[in-house]
């Protein structure tokens, strides 16, 4: 293994520095990577992000961090990360949740990787408390809960978009506290139920469409106009343009009449959770469940439920993750029937680019996930 370097960040608020960072060896049930590209996490508002970083801010619903709890998140941004100097246990500190490399080493009990495999991991740094877990290095360790082997057919910068996504929208979907679908398959059969996503076309939005069409649910999500195409080739069932003046009625009217077992709000902001608070009221659904990706702001007339993704490498939520990750994603990804979507958009290459992706996501992107090539 050729020496490591990893992009630090060495205070709050401070641009990335490409370093040394001692080289890595992977632990039981971990393997060691060659990183070939990152994913750069989508960026939640001020607003959220200094809640979080409030010392009464409340616990995971599942699962236990190595973070104090003024740290607690999961599928957070680099960007708040950097910006505002939460989630952070220590500095300097290295950043990144999603990767994809070859495999390089493996440790004691590792049995579905192996040296040369081309593969796609959800990093953990949220949960240890561990930089050798960040993404953004040369050589990060890998847990084998949270990683797949991808088609030869799929590029590292095309499959890096899925997996921290993967995890928010499985804990979501499937945990037994949130909306408890069934587990999806490549050949999955009607359920004859039906949720709403809230926020088709984002990347966590996208992955749980798919996730949930692949469960036998129909799926009825929101979309700007010009991502109405893209959200049914994901296998929507309908979808309604958020921007719309309409959009509480024509959401009911696609609704009226379905099963519907919950709602994954994608989005989370307040304007997203009152609009589906009307529609739920107007459908007398106000004991559906609710999963969001952020902490609701106020108190709306559902049960609402933050994701945490990491929670999904516990050992309570083994379930969970060996139906995704070990079953489901190798064979959906070979198959054709998971897309690595939204499409990546690949703006740099190499450890000192990840901080022009920070900067390109912070700006804004839409349908797209920002990507840097190592």
């Amino acid at each position: 293994m050729s020496p490591s370097q990893a992009a630090w960040l060495p205070a709050p608020g401070e641009q990335l520095i490409v370093k040394d960072i001692p080289n890595h060896k992977p632990g039981p049930g971990e393997a060691v990577i060659k990183n070939a590209a990152v994913a750069i996490v989508p960026l939640p508002s001020p607003k959220h992000a200094q809640q979080l970083s409030n010392p009464n801010y409340r616990t995971p619903p599942t699962g236990k961090c190595s973070m104090p709890l003024s740290l607690y998140i999961s599928n957070s941004s680099p960007n708040s990360e950097r910006d505002l100097g939460i989630l952070i246990p220590e500095y300097p500190w290295v950043l990144g949740l999603d990767a994809a490399g070859t495999v390089e080493e493996v440790g004691e009990g590792v049995t579905r990787l192996r040296k040369g495999q081309r593969v796609i991991s959800h990093s953990l740094p949220l949960k240890t408390a561990n930089i050798k877990n960040s993404a953004f290095q040369l050589y990060p360790v890998i847990s084998e809960t949270v990683t797949s082997p991808i088609p030869d057919s799929m590029s590292f910068t095309q499959a890096v978009v899925l997996p921290s996504v993967l995890s928010t929208a499985s804990m979501g979907l499937y945990h037994k506290g949130y909306l408890n679908l069934p587990f999806p398959s490549t050949s999955p059969k009607p359920t004859g139920t039906t949720i709403l996503i809230w926020g088709g076309a984002s990347s966590v939005g996208a992955t749980a469409t798919q996730l949930a069409v692949a469960s036998g649910v129909k799926v009825i999500t929101t979309a700007s106009s010009k991502n109405h195409e893209f959200v049914k080739s994901l296998g929507a069932a309908g979808v309604v343009d958020y921007k719309s003046e309409n959009v509480v009625e024509e959401l009911v009217d696609l609704l009226s009449g379905e099963k519907v077992v919950g709602v994954f709000d994608a989005v989370s902001e307040d304007v997203s959770l009152r609009m589906i608070e009307r529609v739920l009221g107007r459908l007398g659904l106000e004991g559906v469940r609710v999963a969001t990706v952020l902490v609701p702001n106020g108190v709306y007339a559902f049960e609402s439920r933050r994701v945490f993704a990491y929670t999904i490498a516990e050992e309570e939520n083994k379930a969970i993750a060996d139906a995704i990750w070990r079953d489901f994603v190798p064979e959906a990804l070979e198959s054709g029937r998971l897309k690595a979507l939204p499409e990546a958009s690949v703006v740099g290459n190499g450890l000192e680019s990840i901080q022009h992706g920070l900067d390109v996501q912070k700006r804004g992107v839409s349908a797209r996930k920002v990507v840097v090539s190592i």
